[in-house]
């Protein structure tokens, strides 16, 4: 595969993360994600730090309150000023982002074949937004990760969505944290299902409701009439 972006500068670092660890416990992953991306602005001398999805995981492989002691990453500068940190023993030929940005063209390129058209008496299958979405339309969702959801039956953004939380974590040996926010960006993008109106009452139903109270109303009416009559006969 070409390489559209050509190779600067590429170096191994072992990052300490013991002073991270001493930090807000809440908040030790984020931190550690922050302070990584500050020991590398530092060192290969460039403010675009750009880290993979492996790199991430990484650090928030036992939650947010477990943290490494340290991590070894390995950073490559490209000559758009920009440093990628991945893992020493990933192999990539030239950029992440190329290559990420290759496969989601080639996904769009792809074309969607319609099924056959439902029979007439049998409602069509409802085709819900979020069916043909990957899942690594859901931000921190990479193609490593992609793979392991996909493992346990999980490819598409409707799929995380109806997703459990705890289930997919023991399946997939991801933090429920760490799943949970997954599935609550899969539901925004998949829109619940609208309940239909209750039917409302048919016009006939009026009519007869009145048509039975007017009948009441009469019929009351003549019996009315008919003890004035008898009334009278006896006054008579």
């Amino acid at each position: 595969m070409a390489d559209k972006t050509s190779t600067e500068l590429e170096r191994v670092y072992t990052i300490p993360l013991r002073k991270t660890k001493d930090l807000v416990r809440s908040r030790r992953a984020q931190l550690a994600v922050r302070d990584v991306k500050r020991y590398l602005t530092r060192h290969m001398k460039s403010e675009h730090i750009w880290l993979d999805n492996e790199v991430n995981e990484l650090l928030w492989e036992n939650g947010k309150y477990r943290i490494p002691s340290r991590i070894r990453v390995r950073a490559t500068r490209f000559s758009d000023g920009v440093v990628e940190v991945t893992l020493p023993d990933t192999e990539h030929a030239g950029s992440v982002r190329t290559e990420i940005q290759e496969r989601r063209e080639k996904a769009a390129e792809k074309t969607i074949l319609k099924g056959p058209a439902a029979p007439e008496g049998e409602e069509a299958h409802e085709h819900k937004e979020g069916d043909d979405k990957p899942v690594t339309a859901i931000e921190g969702i990479g193609p490593a990760t992609a793979e392991k959801l996909a493992k346990a039956e999980v490819e598409s953004v409707a799929d995380l969505a109806a997703a459990d939380a705890e289930a997919l974590a023991k399946e997939t040996g991801f933090p429920v944290d760490k799943v949970t926010p997954w599935i609550e960006a899969a539901k925004k993008l998949v829109p619940a299902k609208e309940e239909k109106a209750a039917p409302a009452e048919s016009g006939e139903a009026k009519p007869a409701h009145e048509h039975k109270a007017g009948e009441k109303h009469e019929h009351k009416a003549g019996e009315h009439h008919e003890a004035k009559g008898e009334k009278a006969k006896k006054d008579e």
